[in-house]
């Protein structure tokens, strides 16, 4: 009991130091658990993780939106509605996690994103009046009415 405050510093030290050493390794990297959508971009650089959501938007826009009606697959071509998506604003907010606010903020961002992980949600564009259009022939090939549209995305996976 006699050193009590020596073990407490010594604890406060090693708190720090650990952080310290976290802050260096991850000084040109996006810390790790954090993803944009379904790509994990965490130890990435921003540079890296941007490609990575690219290459991963390139395979969307090649698929398309696969719809199925009455077991019917119909797509959507992203191009049909003017889908865009801009990879460096969420590169950049991912970028952030950890890094804003207070010095207690940013910690306590490093802590979770380390625990449970940081999810961003990609931004993305698309002509509301397209995807309607595009819905209503597809609902013509299918003879089913369209309803109420609009467009979600779920990750980087529709």
């Amino acid at each position: 009991m006699k050193h009590w405050h020596v073990r407490a510093t010594l604890g406060a030290l090693v708190i720090v130091g650990a952080f310290a050493a976290y802050s260096f390794v991850y000084a040109e990297r996006i810390l790790p658990r954090v993803a944009i959508g379904d790509v994990s971009v965490g130890g990435m650089t921003r540079e890296e993780a941007e490609m990575a959501v690219q290459e991963q938007f390139e395979e969307l826009y090649k698929q398309g939106i696969v719809i199925s009606v009455n077991n019917k697959a119909q797509t959507i071509h992203l191009e049909n509605i003017n889908f865009s998506l801009v990879p460096g604003e969420v590169v950049d907010q991912a970028w952030l996690v950890g890094r804003a606010g207070t010095w207690y903020e940013r910690i306590g961002q490093q802590l979770t994103a380390s625990v449970v992980g940081a999810q961003i949600a990609p931004r993305y564009s698309y002509d509301h009046d397209a995807l309607t259009n595009e819905l209503a022939i597809l609902s013509g090939a299918v003879s089913q009415p369209s309803k109420d549209v609009h467009l979600v995305i779920k990750g980087t996976r529709v």
